[in-house]
């Protein structure tokens, strides 16, 4: 509904992009556009990325011929009138993911009203139910006892955390209710799910406002 920017930052990044993961024909059904046939872009730095952030950008849009999402690195240091800089980089096109590693991939992200099928709607009632899942890594034995999710957020409250594996154990589904502390804050969430107190997936980063 409006401009949205997302700060990230860091120190000499490895590599940063947008990627569309999703790359199946039957969840586009477009002949025309071939949206499932979309690249996605990856940088590698090598030189001249210093402490700064990457940047987000998120731009409102009515129709699906804009490309309306960029992002971008920001060195903290500024560049002034009459400054010369250096930066040394690669950008490649890749498909579905610039590269295999071995964590645990966020698959999809639903979230809906806190609220069982057939009650009233409640408009005072701000709390989502967020549902995220994630692929479960190669060569992995999972114990469902031993999963858990490391989550945090601003601005509201998290309960009901739970993890457990589903779609006959291809999938690791971690779900929680959030209340935002009122129905104007932009709430930052990030998640990652441990098994045995140890990391096995990606972060996933999400920003919420009504």
């Amino acid at each position: 509904n409006r401009l949205r920017i997302t700060s990230l930052g860091d120190k000499a990044p490895k590599g940063f992009g947008l990627l569309q993961r999703d790359i199946q024909y039957e969840n586009y059904v477009d002949s025309e556009a071939h949206y499932h046939q979309r690249p996605g872009f990856w940088v590698t730095p090598y030189k001249g990325f210093n402490q700064g952030r990457l940047e987000l950008v998120e731009i409102p849009t009515n129709s699906e011929t804009h490309d309306n999402i960029v992002a971008y690195w920001v060195n903290d240091k500024p560049v002034k009138q009459g400054d010369s800089i250096h930066v040394h980089y690669e950008l490649k096109t890749v498909s579905a993911d610039a590269h295999a590693y071995d964590k645990s991939k966020v698959l999809r992200t639903l979230q809906g009203a806190d609220r069982l099928p057939g009650e009233e709607v409640d408009e005072d009632n701000l709390t989502r139910r967020f549902i995220v899942d994630f692929t479960v890594p190669d060569g992995v034995v999972l114990n469902p006892e031993d999963l858990a999710a490391d989550i945090s957020a601003t601005n509201g409250n998290v309960s009901q955390v739970r993890v457990f594996k589903t779609n006959f154990d291809h999938e690791i589904r971690a779900t929680f209710l959030f209340t935002p502390e009122s129905e104007r804050s932009v709430n930052d969430m990030r998640l990652l799910v441990t098994h045995k107190g140890k990391p096995i997936s990606e972060v996933w980063t999400y920003v919420h406002e009504k």
